[in-house]
């Protein structure tokens, strides 16, 4: 090896440490100095600095000493170019640490001398208004995070905070934020996402060019929420969003920055097959053994804890307190719709909400009033066992006449239409118990009062997220109807019956026994069986009946015996036709349940309208392909002749109801433009001009403004003296440039004509008339985004109307999914049907 050169004082030799790699020191200079109580200052102080001080014991010769904490951080100082905080307070820069030694996040209100930009003063604004909650801030093609906000992202996500302003920031791109607003949303946290709503060609021809971009808050996300909102993945306009013309869509930057025009707008860009078509393409006779079935079902959706995913619930629980310590209990699941409700009086109130808790697993909890001492440490031990958002409620704005108007007035709002659905009303025919709205408002104000403060808080607290028509979908239920069984915290925990006593886990618990369901929500309805055992006899013999002939079908269907290798058809046989077959109705059930996506919650979206075209096509698909299926299980005559449960739960899944309306409104879309996301092909010309003309209308626009920049090309022509030009254009990444006019980088060219691009034999251009024309095409693609997303709304809210079928079909679907599980246990492990006097 050789040998080094001896040291010299006026340059040392680089120790590992100081040698820190590019990119981390390129972070640090960016301004981590600021942002160093925040982030690993380990790694920044070793890398920049040199932790073991080797630079002084190369250049000096002295014995290496350990640093102090303040001369690490003088070192970073100096070594970065960043002011001592002595230094910074007198020039009035952003420091290390504030007042009081914490850490910095941004000038307190009222600072002296300090001058917030546009962007800043709106970033206070947002946080006035919306305190509480962390905002996402959408700048560009990044989301920001600002202040203390940007130190708790960089501690969640594990990102770099750094000063840039006067603010502490942190950002994430446009293409994660669905990513990154999950996490922090399943770490507890309230995030809102702040979105532009100006466009940049509009925003570029209108009189605010030269302002800033308008934001608002466009959605707020908690874990009991975030299932039922809008899709985090693309924005609405997010084509509009990009500039549409390329090179001119609002701002120069000397390279290709701009977006087609061709792009989709908002919804999801999956490649491969969605849910739904692999669902529909599905053989319909792929039978399995009911060990590989049980497997599947079991441990498919099972998290590293055993625990499957589909039972994780978006209940919101809402507790309230009365003035006599009673106690009113609203299970809200913000997912699915399904509302319950309980009360208790002082004595019982720990029971009443420790169930619940139990139960219902709530990924919120909200507290109304001034809970008992033992309530109030049942609700912090349940928050301390998870990333469980805790909010309090004062009883001032949700008791007694004021709860009462404010729950009117929600359920008046849907009589009028202006419900987020738009249709709600039509949603009374969802239960037949429930009647119209006028009669389910009825029922509503006849609950406890306290169970009123507590539905009235549950809705104030989801009218921020936009979700307070939830409660419409289904007529609130008690927790434990007449005829079920109402099982106490200490049953549930000592029984195992849905964790175990040991690590808490599923493993080894009731449910997990018991739940070999294929579906996400039969999943979640076994889960009410279980916790809410039926109390009456007839119910149970009507249960028992079905589990029985379900049990007697997979035994004749030879599902549950494994199959030889090479066999085509299931051992147990079939005669051809399977009109006769005893096991054509497990073996129908299991096809049609077997990838079944999670329609139910599903369905919620729609009523949201949050869902987006690839979800909601899907969605239709989907039942319109489960419906014809189920219809198979009418040729088990025998078998349904001996269960009536069964032959109402297979009639109501094979509803023509909800065929006939999936059928009409897929005729009425392009199915690969709604799986590809794309609003603006999603209707055919015929569709669009019969029922959305303003949609219509903005696409003759754009065809218009194209066919304007065409007919350009022969004077071009004529003027560049090149008979041959033609446009072209150029894309880098998702980024596109149009309309470029290339000629040999010999040829001459009008000085007006701006030179984009060039490469060795060529020469790219923009003339003065085709920018102008660029310009009026970027204005006309993002008008037509516009009309796109409002048709797009329209046509959701129509679909709206038909939840009610469609919601009646899930849930049987659900149930039968519930049963057949049970049936797979039977007769798996030769359980016999119990006796049970009528």
């Amino acid at each position: 090896a050789k040998a080094s050169a001896p040291p010299t004082a006026s340059r040392p030799p680089r120790s590992t440490a100081v040698a820190a790699p590019r990119q981390r020191q390129q972070r640090a200079r960016k301004g981590e100095w600021a942002g160093v109580d925040l982030v690993d200052q380990t790694e920044v102080d070793d890398d920049v600095v040199g932790g073991d001080a080797a630079v002084d014991d190369a250049a000096g010769g002295t014995p290496a000493t350990p640093l102090t904490e303040e001369e690490r951080r003088a070192r970073l100082r100096a070594s970065l170019g960043a002011p001592s905080p002595a230094a910074a307070a007198n020039s009035g820069a952003p420091s290390i640490t504030g007042e009081g030694g914490e850490p910095f996040y941004q000038p307190p209100p009222g600072a002296r001398g300090v001058e917030y930009t546009p962007l800043e003063q709106q970033v206070l604004r947002l946080q006035r208004e919306h305190p509480g909650v962390l905002l996402l801030v959408e700048v560009g093609y990044k989301y920001q995070f600002f202040g203390k906000d940007a130190a708790v992202a960089s501690e969640c996500l594990g990102i770099a905070a750094y000063v840039k302003g006067n603010f502490l920031s942190a950002s994430v791109p446009t293409h994660r934020l669905e990513v990154h607003c999950k996490r922090l949303v399943e770490a507890g946290h309230k995030v809102g996402v702040v979105r532009q709503d100006d466009t940049a060609a509009l925003k570029a021809a209108s009189d605010k060019k030269s302002g800033p971009f308008s934001r608002q808050l466009s959605a707020i996300y908690t874990a009991a929420t975030l299932a039922a909102q809008a899709a985090l993945g693309a924005s609405e306009g997010e084509l509009a969003r990009k500039p549409a013309g390329g090179f001119y869509g609002g701002r120069f930057r000397g390279r290709f920055s701009g977006g087609g025009g061709g792009g989709s707008s908002g919804g999801t860009n999956g490649s491969g097959p969605t849910p739904a078509e692999q669902y529909a393409s599905a053989d319909a006779a792929a039978p399995a053994d009911a060990d590989a079935a049980g497997t599947e079902a079991a441990g498919a959706d099972a998290d590293a804890h055993g625990n499957k995913s589909s039972d994780l619930s978006s209940f919101l629980l809402v507790v309230a307190t009365g003035q006599d310590k009673s106690v009113g209990v609203v299970a809200i699941e913000c997912s699915t719709g399904e509302v319950s409700y309980g009360s208790a009086d002082s004595r019982r109130a720990r029971a009443e909400v420790e169930g619940r808790v139990i139960a219902l697993a709530p990924r919120e909890v909200v507290l109304v009033g001034d809970p008992d001492a033992v309530v109030d440490a049942v609700i912090k031990a349940h928050a301390a066992s998870g990333s469980v958002r805790v909010e309090r409620e004062t009883t001032a704005s949700v008791a007694g006449a004021s709860a009462a108007a404010a729950v009117a007035d929600r359920y008046c709002e849907a009589e009028g239409g202006r419900d987020v659905a738009g249709g709600l009303a039509s949603l009374a025919n969802a239960d037949d118990a429930r009647g119209s709205l006028d009669q389910m408002l009825e029922d509503v104000m006849r609950l406890p009062e306290v169970v009123l403060t507590a539905l009235a808080a549950g809705l104030k607290y989801l009218a921020q997220f936009k979700l307070a028509g939830v409660t419409l979908a289904s007529r609130p239920r008690p927790y434990a109807e007449d005829g079920e069984m109402r099982l106490s915290a200490n049953a549930l925990r000592q029984l195992e019956v849905l964790t175990n006593s040991g690590d808490g886990t599923e493993r080894g618990s009731l449910v997990r026994l018991l739940d070999r369901t294929l579906t996400a929500a039969g999943g979640r309805m076994l889960r009410r069986w279980i916790t809410r055992p039926l109390a009456r006899a007839r119910p149970v013999i009507g249960r028992h009946e079905a589990v029985e002939c379900l049990a007697e079908s997979l035994r004749a269907s030879g599902i549950e015996r494994p199959q030889e290798a090479g066999d085509g058809a299931p051992a147990g046989g079939t005669n051809g036709d399977g009109a006769n077959d005893a096991g054509i109705l497990a073996r129908t059930m299991r096809s049609t349940l077997r990838g079944l996506p999670d329609v139910e919650r599903a369905l919620m979206r729609v009523v949201h309208q949050t869902a987006t075209p690839r979800e909601l096509v899907g969605t239709l698909r989907t039942m319109l392909t489960a419906v014809r299926r189920m219809r198979e299980c009418a040729k088990s005559e025998d078998a349904l002749a001996r269960s009536q449960l069964l032959r109402g739960l297979v009639a109501a899944a094979s509803d023509a109801t909800v065929e006939t309306a999936a059928a009409a409104m897929l005729a009425e879309v392009n199915e690969a433009a709604a799986t590809a996301g794309d609003k603006l092909e999603i209707f055919s010309e015929q569709t669009a001009r019969a029922r959305f003309p303003e949609l219509a209308q903005r696409r003759d626009e754009v065809s218009a403004a194209e066919a304007e920049l065409e007919n350009l090309l022969p004077e071009l022509r004529r003027v560049a003296n090149r008979p041959s030009i033609k446009y072209r254009s150029l894309s880098q990444g998702s980024s596109k440039t149009e309309y470029l006019v290339e000629v040999p980088v010999s040829h001459k060219v009008p000085s007006a004509w701006l030179k984009v691009n060039t490469t060795k034999q060529f020469a790219r251009y923009h003339p003065p008339e085709v920018i102008a024309g660029i310009k009026r095409l970027a204005c006309a693609r993002e008008r037509r985004v516009a009309a796109a997303n409002l048709a797009w709304a329209q046509f959701v809210r129509a679909a709206g109307t038909h939840y009610a079928p469609m919601a009646g079909t899930a849930r049987a679907l659900a149930e039968l999914d519930a049963l057949l599980s049970l049936a797979t246990v039977a007769e798996a492990e030769g359980f016999v049907r119990p006796h049970v006097p009528a």
